[in-house]
């Protein structure tokens, strides 16, 4: 087939495409339905009964603060990299310095406490499992729409935006502040939701 006539028939074989807004404004949407999804998420699981005073303790929003930024670095990470050309290396590595932060903060705080492990609180890696789930589901749902090259990576970091959710989200649940059972039951477990993203990502975000 001549090149003229390939060109004419897959002209005539193209259909309208509506263009995809920027990412910034895409990961302000999906950022807007995750917290949407884990407040109500939260209220059907049922707030900790200390929630008036735990939320004023320094333990309580340091790791809050350090929930919704790795939460929204990931997603914003994501959204870039799902665009060939938008991404660089300080998109990749801001979550990765967040991550890290946020296992020091905990690390020094246990030290520092000497606290110790007491028994297992499977219950919390559920809870955050659950509020993770429809988070999760509609970032890969908006980031199979674009055209990411880096398939783990934008698993990795899109599971890791979920997965911190839903870390937030329990953290309004549990009852227990001691920082070593944040470090067994909250962080090791979004850190590993998000490798299993990068294997899921590999698998859903093929175009």
């Amino acid at each position: 087939m001549k090149t003229d006539k390939l060109i004419h028939l897959l002209a005539e074989q193209s259909s309208a495409v509506k263009p995809l807004a920027s990412p910034l404004r895409r990961v302000v949407r999906a950022l807007s339905g995750a917290f949407f999804c884990v407040a109500i998420g939260v209220a059907l699981l049922g707030l900790r009964a200390d929630l008036e005073t735990a939320i004023w303790e320094f333990s309580f929003i340091a790791q809050a603060v350090a929930t919704i930024a790795l939460a929204c670095l990931s997603a914003v990470a994501a959204f870039l990299m799902s665009v060939p050309g938008r991404s660089s290396s300080w998109v990749r590595s801001v979550p990765f310095v967040t991550v890290v932060v946020w296992l020091l903060v905990i690390v020094l705080g246990v030290f520092t406490s000497g606290e110790s492990s007491r028994g297992f609180h499977f219950a919390c890696m559920r809870d955050i499992i659950v509020l993770a789930v429809i988070p999760g589901a509609y970032l890969f749902f908006m980031l199979k729409r674009a055209a990411p090259l880096e398939l783990g990576r934008v698993g990795f970091f899109t599971a890791l935006a979920a997965a911190a959710f839903g870390a937030l989200g329990a953290q309004f649940i549990c009852h227990d502040h001691r920082l070593i059972h944040m470090l067994l039951w909250h962080y090791l477990p979004v850190i590993a939701l998000g490798a299993i993203g990068a294997w899921l990502g590999r698998r859903l975000l093929r175009w």
